[in-house]
């Protein structure tokens, strides 16, 4: 029995029910400047929307929104603590 080729790049395990338009879908990721990533937090944390309704308008998969939103509050929690950190003098 003949063995398969090596196929070059790595490989790509799909579920049986994938189509072959779903692994080229696999290689179109869209890339989101910081600029847009703050703003779409700004979003979340001022407009009282939820994470769902918030992904849905830009299409942005609701799983990746909360993954900017979880990293962006330590950043602000850090910044908030540094600012009272700062105000406050030794011996106050």
């Amino acid at each position: 029995m003949a063995r398969p080729a090596v196929l070059a790049g790595p490989v790509r395990r799909m579920p049986p029910s994938a189509s072959s338009e779903d692994a080229v879908m696999a290689d179109r990721r869209r890339k989101f400047d910081a600029e847009f990533r703050e703003g779409a937090v700004r979003i979340v944390a001022e407009s009282g929307k939820t994470l769902a309704e918030v992904a849905r308008d830009p299409g942005i998969n609701e799983t990746t929104l909360a993954t900017w939103v979880s990293r962006a509050r330590p950043a602000a929690y850090t910044r908030a603590w540094l600012q009272r950190k700062a105000s406050t003098k030794p011996g106050d």
